[in-house]
């Protein structure tokens, strides 16, 4: 364990609660037709910001202590585990391929 750094354990700790603490409900949706990723939607105290782009969402999940990559296309398997993740944060969430862009 000589790399072990307990700052940065702590700090990473620290974040990811903050971060849970800074957001009620998180939406994954995906275009239907074609089932790609269309954003993840975080909302607080009913106003609701939009992370457009599934590499920033996989970062923000990673700040939350959530070691998954969110998919370009529709994958209910993983994103299933990833609303489970959020849940055991205390975080409502959920999935949905029903953003129609025609």
């Amino acid at each position: 364990m000589d790399n072990f750094n307990i700052h940065s354990f702590y700090k990473k700790q620290y974040l990811a609660e903050a971060l849970a603490d800074n957001v009620d409900k998180i939406q994954i949706s995906y275009t239907d037709p074609g089932f790609r990723f269309y954003g993840m939607y975080l909302t607080k105290d009913g106003k609701r910001d939009k992370i457009s782009f599934n590499k920033e969402a996989t970062e923000y999940l990673k700040d939350l202590g959530i070691d998954i990559q969110i998919p370009r296309m529709y994958d209910e398997d993983i994103l299933d585990k990833i609303v489970d993740e959020l849940k055991g944060k205390g975080i409502e969430a959920s999935h949905d391929a029903a953003m129609d862009t025609t």
